[in-house]
């Protein structure tokens, strides 16, 4: 048993060494587990690890947090990894800023408000820089009744539809607004994915308990933008994460530094998790960052 071997959870004990080393490193960058309990065990493939560290988007994460002493210890191709992936992660994120401010200009001159949801304010907001979180879709928050409007201005900037893909007549929008939450989009070169939503989620009281609600504002460089308060955005993404099977560890990073001290009000966050239905989705998620990441609960709870 290599050291920190013991700390993990028992169900890690069937996964491959990869996994288990990227979980063991995880908990290093969260300081959930002493630096000097890692090694690099002997088993270990380096290219599966790559493969498992990039499917759980936490590259950005673990180049950014893991201690120099902790990289040095790694195989060559996993530290030559870390640093071409989170430099390319950096320039992707910084792009994604550019086209984000862009966006909330446009479509706030054709007079529909947006606000921003996860993306790179997230990235700022909870890891301190946009590139220390996976650079990967937008997703702008807007009135249902702004939808086709919306629509028309980002096929004239160039967006191309792509759920749903074909044409809809009128009484189709009316309808597959009334049914679905949001459009997608792909940039002109597909190298970005835009979600415009008019309900965070298709869920029902989740979605009232929002309505009304005002958004905070942050300002960024030249982007002043709307973003989802801090309850309302903590509990879409342990939403988002259990309605994904929390098949990607970075979503799970979300939640461990939501849950540091002085972060959020847990219980009352609890609470409103109960009066909206989703209460086991709440404890889904943090019982599972506490399971696999080490992360106490919150005072509270």
């Amino acid at each position: 048993m290599s050291p920190g071997e013991e700390l993990l959870p028992p169900r890690a004990a069937t996964w491959p060494v990869e996994d288990q080393a990227l979980i063991r490193l995880l908990r290093v960058a969260l300081a959930t587990l002493p630096a000097d309990a890692f090694t690099w065990p002997p088993t270990a493939n380096g290219s599966r690890f790559i493969q498992a560290m990039e499917r759980h988007r936490v590259t950005p994460f673990l180049h950014r947090r893991l201690p120099a002493g902790v990289v040095a210890r790694l195989p060559e191709q996993v530290r030559t990894q870390l640093q071409a992936s989170a430099t390319r992660n950096a320039r992707r994120a910084l792009a994604r800023v550019g086209e984000l401010t862009r966006l909330v200009q446009q479509l706030g001159a054709a007079g529909i408000p947006v606000t921003c949801v996860k993306g790179p304010l997230l990235a700022r907001a909870l890891h301190g820089d946009f590139g220390a979180r996976h650079a990967g879709d937008l997703d702008l928050l807007i009135d249902r009744a702004q939808a086709v409007r919306a629509d028309t201005v980002l096929r004239a900037a160039g967006f191309r539809r792509s759920q749903p893909e074909f044409e809809l007549t009128p009484l189709q929008q009316h309808k597959y607004c009334e049914v679905r939450h949001e459009f997608g989009y792909f940039s002109a070169d597909d190298s970005l994915r835009l979600e415009v939503m008019w309900r965070l989620v298709n869920h029902e009281r989740f979605h009232r308990s929002t309505a009304g609600e005002a958004p905070d504002r942050v300002t960024v460089g030249n982007l002043t933008a709307a973003v989802l308060p801090a309850e309302t955005a903590a509990l879409h993404l342990l939403l988002h994460g259990a309605d994904h099977g929390w098949f990607r560890l970075f979503w799970l990073l979300d939640i461990a530094l939501l849950m540091q001290p002085g972060r959020l009000d847990w219980p009352r966050l609890l609470a409103r998790a109960k009066a909206t239905c989703l209460e086991r989705v709440f404890w889904q998620g943090v019982l599972l960052t506490q399971e696999l990441l080490g992360v106490p609960l919150p005072e509270g709870l």
